[in-house]
């Protein structure tokens, strides 16, 4: 469990979709590179609570600056997170740091439109969550 690398052979799409019992070693796992653990709100894991919880706790671990470096990547991850645990990554991470709760707003604000004359928005912004999220923000 102190080898980080390896967890990208207990972690796959086929164990997750098993839901085998060894993935609960996950919470307890030596911690990967921010990057790593945005991949498991991606469209290459399907969702699950196990790699969620992981997921945060590694962001959670790092400091607000080096989560700063993973803004875009943060706000495209809550087009995948249907549990909401990057919702509330974002607003812990946002009370710790002004600077990354500002460039998370904006760039969040940016994303909102399909179009550079923002005409056509994005349906993922429709959402509930997604304007409460700003507003929490704000």
């Amino acid at each position: 469990m102190s080898l980080p690398v390896a967890l990208q052979y207990l972690v796959t799409t086929e164990t997750i979709l098993a839901d085998i019992p060894e993935l609960s070693y996950m919470l307890a796992w030596a911690r990967v590179p921010p990057i790593q653990a945005l991949a498991y709100f991606s469209r290459q894991f399907p969702p699950h609570p196990i790699t969620a919880q992981y997921a945060v706790r590694v962001l959670s671990s790092y400091p607000a600056d080096a989560v700063l470096f993973y803004t875009p990547q943060l706000v495209q991850t809550l087009r995948h997170d249907t549990m909401g645990y990057i919702v509330e990554f974002i607003k812990s991470i946002s009370q710790r740091s002004q600077v990354v709760g500002h460039q998370l707003i904006w760039n969040m604000k940016t994303n909102m439109y399909l179009d550079e004359d923002m005409t056509e928005k994005d349906p993922i912004h429709s959402m509930t969550r997604w304007i409460s999220l700003v507003q929490a923000l704000g």
